[in-house]
């Protein structure tokens, strides 16, 4: 065989290779190897370095004998992808800024997302990212001198909360963020006389449950689409300043529930608005509740006027009442 027939023959094999048998890129990746508790800017902690914005990280060693806690203090920690082990804590300390690059975090633990001293925090995502794994995100100001902000980095993102349960206080949002709380997914306010608020302009879509519990305050500023989503005063309070789309109203455990400022019921664009037998939903004074649609009224309507403040609750559309409950 000549060498040039020869050399054609091996570069139709080559060739025939990388059809059959494609080159598969994989993601650089980083684990954490340091045992108890740990810097996450220290490169010793990890199997091949700190990571980085093109690097998938994991933390996955605790146990439960033996815990892992990675702490991120006063400093910008980067991550492609994300993972967190069900005996493990990320914890993003006041002054520091945690970025998802890539587009899941599969989050197992505890992600505590804390500022304080005059510092904010932040969880940021650069792109559409979706959060699974059943662990918690909790953001929190220890000395309520500074404040948590969950956002995206760049407009128009996405944040998906498969199953965790986000909760504590501080902003969720904070610009265009777009968050889609799935069906197993919970955003609750439970941290007693705080709020947390929801005020991304690129809305929420609630298939799950958003709460005030535990005499928490949870501030609606986003359009919420609640179609087949819960909206719950658990032993909290929900103050409502924005439009609530279809979906069901509940007020539980002398929980209060509540228009602030002006709010739209919006039981037409995503079905009909249900308030739940045994809830109230009240107008606070000087308060201004637009109706429009479909509401099914189970419980009680409550428009409150007093202290010289007038009340409203009006209809901006077609509207049908329907449920048997009152207006009081």
């Amino acid at each position: 065989m000549t060498p040039l027939i020869h050399t054609a023959k091996m570069r139709f094999a080559h060739l025939v290779c990388l059809v059959l048998f494609p080159v598969v890129q994989v993601a650089a990746q980083t684990s954490w190897t340091a045992s108890g508790t740990g810097d996450f800017t220290v490169r010793s902690n990890w199997s091949s370095g700190v990571p980085s914005s093109s690097i998938d990280a994991f933390i996955t060693n605790g146990t439960l004998a033996t815990p892992t806690i990675a702490n991120l203090n006063g400093a910008t920690g980067n991550v492609a992808n994300f993972q967190l082990g069900s005996f493990d804590t990320l914890n993003v300390n006041f002054g520091s800024n945690f970025v998802v690059n890539g587009n899941l975090v599969t989050n197992g633990g505890a992600i505590n997302v804390n500022a304080g001293s005059g510092n904010n925090t932040f969880l940021q995502f650069t792109g559409n990212t979706t959060l699974q794994g059943g662990g918690t995100v909790t953001l929190n100001s220890g000395d309520n001198n500074g404040q948590v902000y969950l956002q995206q980095s760049a407009s128009g993102m996405t944040l998906t909360n498969s199953d965790n349960m986000i909760q504590g206080y501080g902003v969720v949002g904070n610009g265009g963020l777009t968050v889609v709380n799935s069906a197993a997914g919970t955003i609750a306010a439970n941290v007693s006389g705080r709020t947390l608020v929801l005020n991304g302009s690129g809305g929420i879509t609630n298939l799950g449950l958003l709460e005030a519990t535990n005499g928490g305050i949870l501030q609606i500023s986003a359009v919420v689409n609640n179609l087949n989503g819960n909206v719950t005063a658990n032993a909290g309070t929900v103050n409502v300043n924005s439009t609530i789309q279809g979906g069901v109203l509940n007020s539980l455990n002398d929980g209060t529930l509540q228009t602030v400022g002006t709010a739209t019921l919006d039981g037409s664009s995503q079905g009909p608005v249900t308030l739940s037998a045994g809830s109230t939903y009240y107008g606070s004074p000087a308060s201004v509740t637009n109706v429009q649609g479909t509401i099914v009224n189970f419980g009680n309507i409550q428009p409150n006027a007093g202290s010289g403040n007038n009340t409203f609750l009006q209809f901006t559309g077609n509207t049908t009442l329907q449920g048997g409950g009152t207006v009081t």
